[in-house]
């Protein structure tokens, strides 16, 4: 199943900002923001739509594709969070929302999407990040598939088993990280 990520892009640029600089202005904002999610996209390949409020848009309101990231502004007096809501609401489980808007969450979840906060997802898609995973990754020595599965076949953690909802949206979840 591919996975949709829908973003909520000022709700995102506003925790980004140790990554995207405030000092800029708000298209440049924009543009560094989609540079990144390019550069996101590139590795995990997982369909992206970026969402804004239509209030600072530019004058056009068609969707956008710009390197293969849709980019949509919700039209003038509409909030960018029905927009979302109807993309949840169409993508159900498909989707990924990313947003700490607690309404917008709380609507996706009861339409079977995932959620993750814009912290969580700024967290993921850092360039630390991505540097760590994939050195890692490297570190890691798979000549002996004795040593590699070794670890694998113990049981860990708790007891408690997970909802199978929580269970699928860890899933989907652990998709956004590159390993």
């Amino acid at each position: 199943m591919s996975v949709h990520l829908v973003i909520d892009g000022y709700n995102l640029l506003y925790q980004a900002g140790n990554l995207i600089s405030q000092k800029i202005s708000l298209e440049e904002q924009r543009n560094k923001l989609i540079e990144l999610l390019t550069s996101y996209k590139k590795i995990k390949r997982h369909k992206i739509t970026l969402v804004f409020d239509g209030t600072n848009s530019p004058p056009f309101l068609d969707p956008i594709l710009t390197k293969g990231i849709t980019i949509k502004f919700s039209k003038r007096g509409e909030l960018a969070d029905s927009l979302i809501k109807k993309i949840a609401k169409k993508e159900k489980e498909k989707a990924i929302i990313v947003s700490s808007d607690n309404e917008i969450i709380e609507y996706s979840a009861m339409q079977g999407a995932s959620t993750i906060t814009s912290e969580e997802f700024t967290k993921k898609i850092s360039v630390t990040n991505f540097e760590m995973s994939l050195n890692s990754f490297k570190e890691q020595d798979f000549d002996s598939d004795e040593k590699f599965w070794q670890g694998h076949t113990k049981k860990k953690g708790s007891s408690r088993k997970l909802s199978k909802k929580e269970r699928k949206n860890k899933i989907k979840i652990n998709k956004l990280i590159i390993f």
